[in-house]
């Protein structure tokens, strides 16, 4: 028996009592949860954060919810963001620092990284021994279901591999299309005339349906608003009524795939009311990075007053929209205390009346003290992408360090009075950033990070 497989199986001990504990079948005493994940959502991509682009259905649900103005994505990209979410461990940790690309799958990591390559390489898929909450979860009578972009591996690499029972419409890839045929496998009695958001959304439908009698968690992962971009033309027109072409978010486009995506959201929480299950399901809403601002020569988006976005390490790569409603729980409401995509994993756990599993590190933490509007015991968060601009990110309050590892300069901000990253403050504050720019390395050391060969190393290697 595998270290892996011997945690599910201590775990599936710490199940809380139930009318049927090896189904979970008319147990109420539990909740469900109902977990969006949007891709490639912007932080002011959604109207509640005051964007152009019209989100009425997941603004209703932001005033049913406690609104997290600070929450950030565990990378800039996909792939990273979405291991660090079901593992609860962050990407540096896991190897998996880059999003997963048909061009440049490899098996395994090459061991040490030859002076010849100066950007570390990253794995392909999620690894088969990491530990998910979908499986701590299944292991503990929860249905589980997933619909949409897995972008963790091809198979055998698929969702049922790491804890969720139920599939549909599952996409191993970055993108697909948006109009048949898609790149999903699962997607049965496809329409000609539909379209994939809808049918991401009608497959969360069925599995709540299916599963209303116990408790489950419903994994919805959408490929909106991620390229290649694509709407419908109803939507479309409607839009280019709705939107001031001088806006910085002017795209009847990219409003329209928005408009698709928060429809499904609404439906999903009708859906949650026919059944009457909402009053005991968790329902989080969430992006996996920062906003693609540009297409070509057309503007998309915007991240302002934050800086940057997709695959950047600034404010507008890692921000991202996220809302939580618990009933019972959560106060409709906004909390600035800065939370990760990490956290998901424990915060699901202890909702779920469930022990961590021992001897796996965690770098999330249970958010229950936020939803009671009390402090998290955390001060520091750390971001590693070893690739394209080969940046680290050191936050701890208002203070974010930027370090780029190949140059092996530092830059310095003050979020508080710069939420725009426009001023910075390294050559006045010298001493914090080499205190921060330790703790940075301190803590790539700790997770056992890759490094990145800086150019000076790189230049001595090729004189030897």
């Amino acid at each position: 028996m595998t270290p892996r497989h011997l945690v599910l199986v201590l775990l599936a001990g710490f199940a809380p009592a139930c009318a049927d504990s090896a189904s979970g079948a008319n147990d109420t005493t539990r909740p469900n949860f109902v977990f969006i994940l949007a891709d490639d959502l912007g932080w002011r991509d959604v109207g509640y954060a005051g964007s152009a682009y019209p989100t009425p259905r997941i603004d209703a649900l932001a005033r049913e919810s406690l609104v997290f103005d600070r929450a950030y994505a565990a990378s800039p990209s996909c792939s990273p963001t979405r291991a660090a979410l079901l593992t609860g461990r962050h990407p540096a940790r896991l190897h998996l620092t880059k999003a997963i690309r048909l061009q440049d799958y490899r098996d395994e990591l090459e061991g040490e990284e030859s002076v010849r390559r100066m950007e570390p390489l990253s794995l392909r898929h999620l690894a088969p021994e990491e530990v998910t909450f979908a499986e701590v979860l299944q292991a503990n009578g929860y249905a589980t279901g997933f619909t949409g972009k897995w972008h963790l591996g091809v198979p055998p690499n698929v969702p049922r591999t790491q804890g969720f029972d139920w599939t549909r419409s599952v996409g191993a890839y970055s993108a697909s299309p948006y109009f048949p045929p898609y790149e999903v496998t699962k997607a049965d009695d496809v329409r000609p005339d539909e379209y994939l958001t809808d049918r991401i959304t009608d497959d969360a439908i069925a599995f709540l349906r299916e599963h209303a009698d116990r408790p489950f968690f419903l994994y919805v992962s959408h490929f909106a608003v991620h390229g290649p971009w694509a709407a419908k033309d109803e939507e479309i027109k409607r839009m280019r009524t709705l939107l001031d072409p001088a806006s910085d978010q002017s795209s009847a486009l990219y409003g329209a795939m928005i408009a698709s995506l928060d429809e499904g959201v609404g439906r999903i929480l009708d859906e949650l009311n026919a059944l009457e299950l909402a009053d005991r399901t968790i329902v989080i809403f969430t992006s996996d990075n920062g906003p693609t601002i540009e297409k070509g020569s057309s503007v998309m988006t915007s991240t302002a007053p934050l800086r940057g976005g997709k695959l950047d390490v600034y404010e507008g790569g890692l921000r991202v929209p996220m809302v939580v409603r618990w009933p019972g729980r959560t106060q409709p409401g906004e909390t600035d205390t800065p939370v990760v995509s990490m956290d998901l994993f424990p915060t699901v756990l202890a909702a779920a009346g469930i022990a961590l599993p021992e001897g796996v590190a965690l770098d999330g933490i249970d958010l229950a003290p936020v939803f009671a509007g009390e402090a998290l015991e955390r001060d520091t968060l750390f971001f590693h992408v070893p690739h394209r601009e080969m940046c680290g990110a050191v936050l701890s309050g208002d203070r974010k360090l930027v370090f780029r590892y190949f140059e092996e300069t530092s830059e310095l901000y003050d979020l508080a009075a710069d939420p725009g990253e426009a001023h910075d403050l390294a050559a006045e504050r010298p001493d914090e950033v080499t205190a921060m720019r330790t703790e940075l390395f301190d803590w790539l050391e700790a997770v056992d990070a890759q490094r990145v060969i800086p150019r000076a190393e790189l230049r001595r290697a090729k004189r030897q």
